[in-house]
């Protein structure tokens, strides 16, 4: 698999291969839409699991990664049909939205069917405040446990990574990888296949108040885990957002179905790396240069010619790596990084001036 990050020439590339063993196991990623199809009504599901939505209205911008959508609040949708893969007992639903004002009140951003004009058996929602909530329920109003909520200041017209999560015991909310409050203790369980919808929505609620719960604004990158992510996981991927306006960034999901970004600076100086995974175990060993003319295959950070001249640290338990590589006289090309992952997976970043 190979991404180009734009305008620094970077590439990204599996160069190893899980055991025959490991590559067929389940996968906890329920499907991950990246949006980012130049035309068409289909919005293709990059997991294993084959969730195409079909997308009605919804217009194609500029996202925060490549592309994204934009829903108006009133029609727009992207609809899911029901599938077990996005049933789960634990559940994370993350993405990027972004609007320059509150979209309204209870505007679901995600919903999994519906029952009347109450409820859906997940939901992530503008809630009561108008801000941004998440919402788990056994399929009434009197079975609903609600995350903390941020406020409705939150909408300000720049993208900002969210994501809720239900363990089976608390029901969380991060924005921009740091948690809202400390959780709303729960232990129901989510009911799905409710009496007025069974499909799941992205930008819409399917129940009988058509339209007026829908969402306005524009949704990047959602993705649905059949797990709850670790707060370590969360901030990994938010911490690929930067507001510097000079980032490009990719995502990619490899073999094993984890989630890989990237992020690279336009001054070819620094990259990011992160990655959310499948099991919950992934994380990012080591970085180690592959090639670096004029040296050879494996050099470090740091001895030789690149004496002071780069630094590599992992955060987040292993879940993100930041780079800077200064370049010096000889060293003006050809710098490749290998991510080496706990599982036995690699992959090279390849920085091309």
């Amino acid at each position: 698999m190979r991404t180009r990050l734009g305008l620094t020439a970077a590439v990204v590339t599996l160069a190893a291969a899980l055991p025959a063993s490991a590559s067929a196991a389940p996968t906890d990623l329920g499907a991950y839409w990246p949006l980012d199809e130049s035309k068409g009504a289909v919005a293709s599901d990059a997991s294993n699991n084959h969730n195409d939505g079909a997308i009605s209205g919804a217009t194609r911008i500029s996202g925060r990664f490549a592309r994204a959508l934009r829903f108006d609040g009133i029609d727009d949708q992207v609809l899911i049909p029901r599938s077990s893969s996005l049933e789960p007992a634990a559940i994370t639903v993350e993405g990027w939205v972004r609007a320059g004002a509150s979209p309204g009140t209870f505007r679901h951003i995600a919903s999994q069917g519906a029952y009347l004009c109450e409820v859906a058996s997940y939901g992530l929602t503008t809630g009561s405040s108008g801000g941004l909530a998440f919402y788990v329920s056994a399929g009434s109003d009197d079975a609903l446990a609600v995350s903390p909520a941020a406020p409705a200041t939150f909408w300000d017209g720049a993208w900002h990574h969210v994501a809720g999560t239900y363990d089976g015991a608390t029901v969380r909310l991060y924005v921009d990888g740091a948690e809202v409050g400390t959780g709303t203790p729960a232990s129901l369980a989510i009911v799905y296949g409710l009496p007025t919808a069974q499909d799941g929505l992205l930008g819409a609620f399917g129940g009988t108040c058509t339209g007026v719960l829908n969402y306005g604004g524009d949704l990047d990158e959602p993705r649905i885990w059949r797990r709850a992510l670790s707060s370590q996981e969360v901030a990994a991927s938010a911490g690929m957002g930067g507001a510097n306006p000079a980032t490009e960034l990719t995502e990619f999901t490899d073999a094993s179905q984890s989630v890989v970004f990237t992020s690279s600076f336009s001054s070819g100086r620094n990259i990011k790396i992160g990655l959310e995974s499948a099991t919950g175990a992934e994380r990012i060993s080591s970085v180690r240069f592959v090639q670096l003319l004029p040296i050879g295959a494996g050099a470090g950070c740091g001895g030789g010619l690149l004496a002071g001249s780069c630094d590599i640290t992992l955060s987040n338990g292993g879940r993100t790596a930041a780079l800077t590589v200064t370049r010096q006289g000889l060293l003006s090309r050809g710098v490749v990084l290998r991510v080496n992952l706990a599982s036995g997976w690699s992959f090279e970043v390849d920085v091309a001036t």
